[in-house]
């Protein structure tokens, strides 16, 4: 086996049922139910805002800096609602992908792209209405589709190792992966999150719903305050009364 040029041809996707109970979740619910591990760093961000909300299979692809020709042929093994994920190894000199692949990609139906390089052809992007995070945007092109790489075996994406079939979710707030192997207990602990916290939905509405989760977040609070040891005071801050200096008139200076 070529390693450092290779492709596998399938992944062992997540059931499509456990799939579908992640489309909506937010991200940083989920980053909170792993602890905040397999959360992407921040340099990888949405090119195009507002970041719509994605979910989907991890199709990973490793590429050589400036190359895109494995990058084609994941798309071209993708299925509808895979996420592709693009280990570029952060270079942000020249862009791995454009709106010529962007459009193959959204032809093909992948969901959206996570790219640890840089990208290009911001306009075209926003026109594809498919969603692209990217370490940079670079109006430079690659230099070939005749250099190296790797499809479907794991890849490092913003500081966290991802595995073919991983479930990937991103919006506004960032990108997080769940592992496949644990994807049903993090959905579990991510309900657990969600409902202590309050869905988006309940914080977006008034009334008594939205009085009763402020009650809870004070409360808290002040528990974890008294816990620590922290004083509160009833009364309002004011400054110590300070002894008055010497006047000018008392100044020896100024006799």
């Amino acid at each position: 086996m070529n390693v450092g040029f290779r492709v596998h041809q399938d992944v062992l996707r997540p059931d499509r049922a456990l799939l579908e109970g992640f489309a909506g979740a937010a991200v940083g619910n989920l980053s909170d139910a792993m602890h905040g591990l397999y959360t992407m760093d921040s340099g990888i961000r949405p090119v195009v805002t507002p970041a719509a909300r994605v979910t989907g299979p991890a199709v990973t692809v490793a590429v050589s800096p400036g190359d895109g020709l494995m990058l084609r042929e994941a798309i071209g093994l993708a299925r509808p609602g895979d996420v592709l994920v693009v280990n570029a190894f952060g270079a942000t000199d020249r862009a791995v992908l454009g709106g010529t692949v962007l459009l193959a990609a959204r032809d093909r139906g992948v969901a959206g792209l996570v790219v640890d390089g840089a990208v290009r052809d911001l306009d075209e992007i926003a026109s594809l209405s498919l969603p692209v995070a990217a370490r940079a945007v670079t109006p430079r092109s690659g230099t070939s589709t005749a250099g190296w790489g790797e499809v479907n075996v794991p890849v490092a994406c913003g500081g966290v190792v991802v595995q073919p079939g991983d479930v990937v979710a991103a919006d506004g707030d960032g990108i997080v992966v769940v592992p496949a192997d644990q994807a049903a207990a993090v959905l579990a602990a991510h309900r657990e999150v969600e409902a202590a916290k309050g869905r988006p939905s309940d914080l977006a509405s008034g009334g008594e719903a939205r009085r009763s989760r402020a009650d809870v977040v004070f409360h808290r609070t002040r528990a974890a305050m008294a816990e620590r040891g922290a004083t509160v005071v009833p009364a309002a801050y004011h400054r110590w009364p300070v002894p008055p200096g010497p006047t000018a008139a008392s100044r020896p200076d100024r006799a």
